[in-house]
């Protein structure tokens, strides 16, 4: 093995090891290893001795009924929750920032979480739980609540809509997250948004669900001579007005929540196959609008990738 990928395991097997750390400090009753190996043991034996209760005649079938389901449910509890926790422990890097995490939402994360059983929306969970570790305050208690009653069909909805939105940049301080983003819908004949793409049923119901909002929308300015510059998860978009009269954007008469903004920095903003099209579309023809690569890995990259305008 050569010195740099030995260099590369070992880092990966330290955060590893720092991830499942900081994980058994915050999750102590359900940590990971033989304490929560021993506990689903116990668990299991105490289900087993549950199963003679018919013979016990002083509990009433009703009383039967609920001993058993609370017995199981709370050991499909602990089955969901150590998978969640197990999938966030690659995902941690900033160990140093644990104990800033608020007791308040550790509590309701493990409530929420526990009670999900699809593995896809677990990894959801993960990426959640990893991300406040790394970064506290980034997701708020609000968005626990909405994904404990979020089904997958709403969450490829909201992915959906991510692949035709875009943050507002500021190429002066790229590592800064915006709050700002802009969603991206031009509106079919039919009533549906982007060729068939996205609908307003599925509109309405990340409305319904929390993650989206009817009554705002953003617009982006674009006063005579001004450029404006957006991201996506892989391109910078620069709008610019070069001539004739102010202008004004409005992508969509929508707007994310302040939980459909921090769930969306999980997600691949502007990956549509056909966004450049709807972005250029949603645009007025006055306005120029070229993508670059965001973050090229090197100049050799970058003129492989040149301005595109649309």
């Amino acid at each position: 093995m050569d010195p740099a990928t030995g260099q590369i395991l070992k880092y990966g097997a330290d955060a590893t090891v720092k991830g499942a750390g900081v994980l058994n400090k915050l999750f102590p009753e359900i940590a990971m290893g033989s304490n929560r190996r021993g506990a689903k043991r116990d668990l299991k034996q105490l289900t087993k001795l549950l199963s003679d209760v018919d013979s016990n005649k002083d509990l009433s079938d009703e009383e039967k009924a609920l001993l058993r389901y609370s017995l199981y449910k709370n050991l499909g509890h602990i089955d969901n929750l150590e998978s969640i926790v197990s999938g966030s422990v690659p995902l941690i890097k900033d160990s140093e920032k644990s104990e800033q995490v608020d007791s308040d939402w550790i509590d309701d994360f493990e409530d929420k979480a526990g009670r999900c059983s699809d593995p896809e929306l677990q990894k959801l969970w993960s990426q959640i739980l990893a991300g406040e570790v790394n970064s506290p305050t980034t997701f708020p208690r609000r968005l626990l609540t909405i994904l404990s009653t979020l089904d997958k069909t709403e969450a490829e909805s909201f992915k959906t809509l991510c692949a035709y939105s875009a943050r507002q940049y500021d190429i002066n301080h790229p590592e800064d997250a915006s709050h700002v983003v802009y969603i991206f819908l031009n509106q079919d004949e039919d009533g549906t948004y982007n060729n068939g793409n996205f609908t307003v049923d599925q509109a309405e119901n990340l409305v319904e669900a929390g993650l989206l909002s009817a009554s705002a929308w953003h617009i982006i300015r674009t006063p005579l001579n001004s450029i404006r510059t957006l991201a996506t998860s892989a391109e910078m978009i620069t709008i610019m007005n070069q001539g004739g009269e102010n202008r004004d954007v409005a992508p969509a008469n929508y707007m994310l929540t302040k939980a459909g903004i921090a769930l969306a920095t999980l997600c691949d903003l502007g990956n549509a196959q056909d966004f450049h099209a709807v972005l250029r579309a949603s645009i007025p023809s006055e306005l120029s609008v070229s993508v670059t690569p965001l973050q090229p890995i090197s100049e050799e990259q970058n003129s492989r990738q040149p301005l595109i305008y649309l």
